[in-house]
């Protein structure tokens, strides 16, 4: 690690934006205690808490993650650069928003695909369990 690399960690980890980098930090964390909450048979029933719990993790999945790490990367390597002659614009700029979107639609369409594959699972499963009941009566 160069001299510059551990100036601009240490900035991000201790300077003004410290809360975002220590929550960009902290997030994978924060997602696993909250997934292993599921072992607990309360939250296991079908209710609203249920259902409000799996909401917050697919919300902290899928607008944290990239997102917020490009925004600790660029915030803190852009917010002491004070001299108007590097105040420029993106060329790229109006790319912003359809990225935005595209890598919204893309999460959406992968958590789909697991919550289905994992219906279609429990849906065997279930079946299978039934089939060896019968067969034991």
């Amino acid at each position: 690690m160069t001299d510059e690399d551990y100036i601009s960690t240490k900035n991000r980890a201790t300077g003004p934006y410290a809360w975002a980098y220590w929550m960009m930090i902290l997030r994978p964390l924060v997602f696993s205690a909250l997934t292993q909450l599921f072992w607990f048979k309360n939250l296991q029933k079908k209710s609203f808490i249920n259902f409000f719990l799996i909401f917050l993790i697919f919300f902290i999945v899928l607008f944290s993650g990239s997102n917020f790490e490009r925004f600790v990367i660029i915030v803190t390597s852009l917010h002491r650069n004070y001299l108007p002659s590097s105040w420029k614009f993106d060329e790229a700029w109006y790319l912003t928003p359809s990225l935005v979107i595209l890598l919204f639609i893309e999460r959406v369409i992968i958590y789909s695909f697991l919550v289905f594959t994992t219906w279609i699972i429990s849906k065997k499963i279930k079946a299978n369990k039934s089939k060896t009941a019968n067969h034991k009566s």
